[in-house]
């Protein structure tokens, strides 16, 4: 599960996301996704995930090169943003081509109520 799931206020970035950014996703017999990536009002890439069970077909690896095409035709820059300890997705990334750029750091803050 997403660590953020129960996070009103990132299920409803995630809402937003999808209803006015670009998206991909694979889907399965039933019409259900079973991988998806998403894009940052930045422009950024993320929110990469493949369910579990699905894991190990190359989805992720299609969705990324999709993604990345997709926003670089239309004038986008073309980047991604990964947690510092996701190495999987670290490892995917810079496989296709992508580079990490060591200037360059995000930070997300949470205030109290």
């Amino acid at each position: 599960m997403w660590k953020f799931a129960k996070n009103k206020e990132a299920v409803r970035m995630i809402r937003n996301m999808l209803a006015n950014f670009p998206s991909c996703s694979v889907l399965d017999a039933e019409g259900k996704p079973v991988s998806w990536i998403l894009t940052y009002a930045s422009c950024a890439m993320g929110i990469l995930y493949t369910l579990p069970e699905h894991r190990g077909k190359g989805y992720a690896k299609v969705l990324i090169s999709t993604m990345a095409k997709r926003l670089h035709t239309q004038g986008y820059p073309v980047y991604c943003f990964i947690e510092e300890e996701n190495e999987t997705s670290d490892k995917l990334f810079k496989n296709l081509g992508f580079t990490q750029d060591p200037s360059h750091r995000e930070a997300w803050f949470g205030f109290n109520d």
